[in-house]
């Protein structure tokens, strides 16, 4: 009896030990296609966009596809990590890994899924255009005047699909815009436009074209536009120094101060410069270290309330940002003093104007030092009350020359 008991673990224990490793075996087999491998559209025409390919696994897992040209003989290739195969993980636009390129010819593609050694084919015709390319509808522009925010965006219809660029160029500004894409036709998903800059000026009212270009042609498209209203900028804005002469502006008491033995022979003021950031003037600082002091004048704004209404945030969060122009010779360097209604008294360091022309300077509040306050030595965004902008010489006794404009706290920096 006891031989027969042995027996019988012996046989149990061998039999769990195949099932495990049947189950080792054949548990990759199990991913398969759950939906059909297919192409969309069929045929595959690409004169009216890329097409890609579809199928849903039973488990996510590595799969390749692999096409080939059965005329051309070109391939193209694919391969992704994902339980869905579509549009974003299989997007073709009839390219071709080798030399050979597609042609409108019969095809065959392939789903490979390496874990279980499955493999799913599909047979399917291209229509591809050999023609010359050319812009089958002109480049437009959704509405006009624009008034921003309202939704704008481009269109426009090519004969096959092709790199494009979009530069949209502000004349009055001289702001610069640039939208790039592949595609066979222009429309809201592929250019829509929020009235941005990708340069340090900002669009403002004013006419703009968009000249529409490609990367292996000459044929260009253009379109002329007005902008009636342009994008605001969401923060508390302390100074655009539009006003005619410095007083009170957007709720500050605004004025100038200086070294004394300097003043005569410095001039901190409201200039018409162009182009400037934003409207025509700027802040101009041109002074002269006369004693060697390094310090020359500056600037204050004064909330004429407690504080600017700046909301309570993180001091990581809050920017206090400035554009600002500078002079070949290098010498103007300048000092922000950010002060609370409680008295603390916050500095950056001093940074010195190295460059030449406008430049985007975003400080965070964070990283302001205590500057001899008298608060709770605790950064409170929501009790700032002051600005100050001060222009030292580096070295001492020379001329520092440096324009200031759209003088703005934000809520992260600010993106023209």
């Amino acid at each position: 009896m006891k031989n027969i008991l042995i027996l019988i673990t012996g046989l149990l224990l061998l039999s769990c030990k195949r099932d495990a490793n049947k189950l080792d075996s054949i548990g990759p087999t199990y991913i398969t296609t759950e939906e059909a491998f297919a192409v969309s559209p069929d045929p595959a025409n690409f004169t009216l966009g890329n097409v890609h390919f579809n199928a849903k696994l039973t488990a996510k897992a590595l799969w390749k596809i692999e096409v080939r040209g059965l005329n051309s003989g070109a391939v193209k290739r694919f391969s992704g990590t994902s339980q869905i195969i579509n549009s974003a993980t299989a997007n073709w636009d009839s390219s071709s890994d080798t030399t050979l390129a597609f042609k409108s010819e019969p095809c065959i593609a392939t789903l490979y899924i390496p874990a279980s050694k499955v493999t799913k084919t599909i047979n399917f015709n291209t229509i591809v255009y050999n023609g010359p390319f050319n812009i089958t509808q002109a480049l437009a522009i959704n509405a006009t005047p624009v008034n921003f925010p309202s939704s704008v965006y481009f269109t426009a219809k090519f004969s096959n699909v092709k790199n494009w660029i979009l530069t949209i160029t502000g004349s009055t500004s001289g702001a610069v815009k640039k939208i790039t894409g592949s595609s066979i036709t222009l429309s809201s998903s592929n250019t829509s436009w929020n009235g941005s800059s990708d340069t340090a000026f900002f669009f403002r009212a004013e006419t703009c074209q968009a000249v529409l270009s490609f990367q292996d042609t000459s044929l260009t498209e253009t379109v002329n536009f007005t902008i009636a209203t342009p994008k605001t900028h969401p923060g508390y804005l302390i100074n655009d120094f539009e006003e005619s002469a410095f007083g009170s502006y957007l709720g500050s008491n605004n004025g100038t101060y200086f070294d004394a033995p300097d003043q005569a022979t410095s001039t901190i003021d409201l200039f018409t410069f162009s182009p400037a950031i934003e409207g025509n003037k700027v802040l101009r600082f041109d002074c002269n270290d006369v004693n060697s002091s390094y310090y020359t004048g500056g600037v204050f704004h004064n909330s004429t309330a407690s504080n600017y209404g700046i909301a309570s945030m993180s001091s990581d969060s809050l920017y206090l940002n400035l554009f600002v122009y500078g002079y070949a010779s290098g010498n103007a360097s300048l000092s922000i003093e950010i002060m609370e209604s409680d008295g603390d008294r916050w500095q950056p360091a001093q940074f010195s104007v190295t460059w030449t022309g406008w430049k985007l300077v975003s400080l965070k509040f964070s990283q302001m030092s205590d500057h001899l306050g008298t608060g709770n030595i605790t950064r409170e965004s929501n009790k700032i009350n002051t600005v100050n902008i001060s222009m030292n010489s580096v070295p001492q006794g020379l001329n520092c020359k440096a324009l200031v404009d759209y003088l703005i706290f934000t809520k992260g920096t600010l993106k023209p």
